[in-house]
């Protein structure tokens, strides 16, 4: 930021989503009503790019944990805060052991239709079986140029922990939707030149754009939004739509 450059940057995003692994659903905070609100499945999206983050809950100071966002988190460096203030700096080797409660997370930036049934950019945030589930699917299929569904979620248990783990599959795309999903990435590169090229000022790291969309610089104000364990957070479903593609229709 400068003299000549002191616009406030806006996420294009539309919508922040994050896996419940207690639920086995797509969810996403809505800031107004203070409430999560679960989206039925299938839920289809087309990735437009990847970054990285950390995201938690500090049991210290009973909220979020947050960072900024990076391309390679074995050079960049990340600025991760409590609403205390920063914790830590430094790559994301050197953050992973020093500050308890952080997890690593996925900032995927997303093409999905929208209530109007037009083709917008979004953010799947992907934390714990949502991350560790779409990093195995990135290892055997093309994610860019395809859509991806999320047909429904596979139980799971570990110890005496029972959760459920998203199931992920390509799905069969028009060449007029990816040619969409192309021009909104060009508006997403637009915006992450200057997120990013901000990143490099250390003393003046922006947040993750998730939490500037919903809160500002001072992060959470309330329930934490990302987390299963948002303990204020109501939570509701999205009205069903009749209209949802069936995940084997061309989409």
């Amino acid at each position: 930021m400068s003299l000549s450059n002191n616009t406030e940057l806006v996420s294009p995003c539309t919508r922040y989503y994050e896996w419940s692994a207690t639920e086995g659903k797509i969810k996403w905070y809505n800031k107004e009503a203070q409430e999560n609100v679960f989206v039925k499945l299938p839920f289809t999206f087309i990735v437009l790019d990847i970054l990285s983050t950390v995201k938690g809950f500090s049991d210290e100071t009973q909220g979020g944990i947050w960072s900024n966002e990076v391309r390679d988190t074995r050079k960049d460096s990340l600025t991760v805060r409590t609403k205390r203030g920063v914790m830590a700096q430094g790559v994301y080797q050197d953050i992973k052991g020093a500050v308890q409660g952080v997890r690593f997370t996925q900032s995927v930036y997303i093409a999905y239709k929208g209530d109007d049934k037009q083709l917008v950019i979004g953010n799947f945030q992907m934390s714990g079986v949502a991350n560790s589930e779409f990093i195995e699917f990135r290892k055997n299929h093309k994610i860019y140029g395809n859509a991806i569904v999320i047909t429904g979620s596979d139980d799971r248990t570990k110890g005496a922990t029972k959760y459920k783990a998203p199931v992920f599959e390509l799905k069969e795309t028009s060449p007029e939707t990816i040619a969409e999903a192309v021009e909104l990435d060009k508006e997403l590169q637009e915006y992450l030149k200057v997120y990013l090229s901000r990143n490099q000022d250390t003393s003046n790291t922006p947040s993750n754009p998730a939490n500037q969309a919903l809160y500002g610089d001072d992060g959470f104000t309330g329930a934490p939004p990302y987390l299963d364990e948002a303990p204020n957070a109501e939570e509701k479903w999205a009205a069903p739509d009749d209209d949802d593609p069936d995940s084997s229709v061309v989409w």
